[in-house]
């Protein structure tokens, strides 16, 4: 039975997102074996900064181009238009980090010899952000798929740029983001000589540049707080701790924030669907929509948190040969709160097709502040659980705090009983495989699956004549 383009779109995403996040576990052997623990907590620390500082000085304007490029009469106009804002912001800022490097090195990692990396890992900052602008260039009509294979294509010509540097080579850590640089950045130009191809070279006029950083800022100021609130934990994790304990939570919140990849192709394909349905007044397909997308990510997220915590440090110590190994709940708080992370993502999602980007840049800086306030307390007196658990709590206020605002906005978009029932085979699942299956990983997955899927089917959350049809998300 044929499936419609957005069923295939999430689906295709879906794909290559694992595959991606699959791409963050080789990352943990590639670094820590070679280098060490501290080098992947440095590498992970000087990423972070970046993505910070790449989602500030990129101004959002990405999310204006797919926003307004749908209603734009000269796409061309509008793409080399914010373009050009966004390259000359990050071109700045790019240049600061570079001359503060070792005092950037000192702060957060407690050690400048780490300047160097700093200074080539700040050309990351504006290489990304117009790789961003380039890429978001294929949702304007929905090329959904030309997107996300470009994501799988930068993310795996990362891993052998870096394995080349690191194992060919020998070229340590400067060497290993000197290949990231050089790998994006020609990746970059021929991703922007297909663009050349369809819509040419325009000379930029800025048309209604103040309407797209009105709507854009906001988009931006929205996620950065949303990654400082999940990456300032091992920042100040660097400050009080330094970098070994930053290695050893990045390695854990790598794992766990694996499941991302479940949320993030319904959201990067049902934004652009959002956009629509508001313009034309259908909130009640919006609401379908999402209801139908939120449900599916907890019947697979809800169970995947609970499997980190029943497999999570065996997978990680094998991926270390033994280094840095956390603990179980560590790693199972860290992944409740991506899930209900997740769930935020999914119905914020309404808020900026609404053009509610100041309101949703307000509820995540709420939470981003208390996140900030919360790990200050927390990590000096409970080390990297103290962020695992403040990672979970900020989840839980910004989620109900959007939540909140879009059920006055759109009816019923979250599935309270698929939230109930997920939780519950989930407990089933740990319970029993806690007490009674071995201690070997594949029996583990296969038999906690079973249980899981067993204990869905026994309260008729699946169904097998649901399985036997389309999934029912439809244009």
């Amino acid at each position: 039975m044929k499936i419609g383009k957005t069923t295939s779109d999430v689906l295709f995403s879906g794909v290559i997102n694992v595959a991606i996040r699959l791409r963050g576990l080789v990352f943990i052997p590639l670094i820590t074996i070679s280098l060490g623990v501290d080098a992947f907590g440095a590498y992970t620390q000087i990423l972070s900064i970046a993505s910070l500082l790449e989602l500030i000085f990129g101004l959002g304007l990405h999310a204006g181009l797919v926003r307004y490029g749908r209603r734009s009469v000269d796409t061309a106009d509008l793409y080399y238009s914010l373009l050009v804002v966004a390259s000359l912001s990050t071109l700045v800022v790019t240049a600061v980090v570079a001359v503060f490097a070792e005092q950037l090195a000192t702060l957060t990692l407690g050690d400048a010899g780490y300047a160097s990396a700093f200074r080539i890992g700040a050309l990351l900052i504006l290489i990304r952000t117009v790789f961003r602008s380039a890429q978001n260039y294929f949702r304007i009509d929905s090329r959904i798929k030309v997107f996300s294979a470009v994501e799988g294509i930068r993310a795996y010509g990362d891993i052998t740029a870096v394995a080349i540097s690191v194992y060919a080579l020998g070229l340590g850590l400067d060497g290993l983001f000197t290949s990231m640089v050089l790998f994006e950045a020609a990746f970059l130009g021929v991703l922007q000589l297909q663009i050349v191809r369809e819509v040419g070279i325009t000379i930029p006029s800025f048309p209604d540049l103040r309407a797209n950083l009105e709507y854009s800022v906001p988009v931006a100021i929205s996620s950065l707080a949303g990654n400082v609130s999940s990456r300032v934990d091992r920042i100040m994790i660097g400050f009080f701790l330094g970098a070994s304990a930053v290695g050893v939570y990045s390695i854990a919140y790598q794992i766990a924030v694996a499941m991302s990849m479940y949320v993030k192709p319904i959201e990067q394909t049902f934004f652009p669907e959002f956009s629509d349905f508001i313009d034309e007044n259908r909130y009640e397909k919006c609401a379908n929509y999402l209801r139908t997308g939120t449900r599916y990510f907890l019947i697979i997220a809800v169970p995947t948190a609970g499997g980190m915590f029943l497999i999570g440090p065996d997978v990680i110590s094998i991926l270390t040969a033994g280094q840095g190994t956390p603990s179980p709940y560590l790693v199972g708080v860290i992944a409740l709160g991506i899930t209900i992370g997740g769930i935020e993502r999914l119905t914020g999602t309404i808020l900026d097709a609404v053009e509610e980007t100041a309101l949703r840049a307000k509820i995540i800086w709420a939470g981003a502040v208390a996140n900030i306030l919360i790990n200050a307390v927390l990590i000096p007196s409970f080390g990297i659980m103290g962020a695992a658990v403040a990672t979970v709590l900020t989840f839980v206020l910004i989620a109900g705090l959007t939540i909140y605002r879009v059920a006055d906005i759109l009816p019923s978009t979250l599935p309270w009983l698929t939230v109930g029932r997920t939780v519950a085979a989930t407990l089933v699942m740990i319970v029993v495989a806690e007490t009674f299956v071995p201690d070997r990983i594949v029996i583990t997955v296969v038999l906690s699956a079973l249980l899981y899927f067993g204990a869905l089917f026994a309260s008729r959350e699946l169904t097998l004549s649901e399985l036997r049809t389309r999934l029912p998300i439809q244009r």
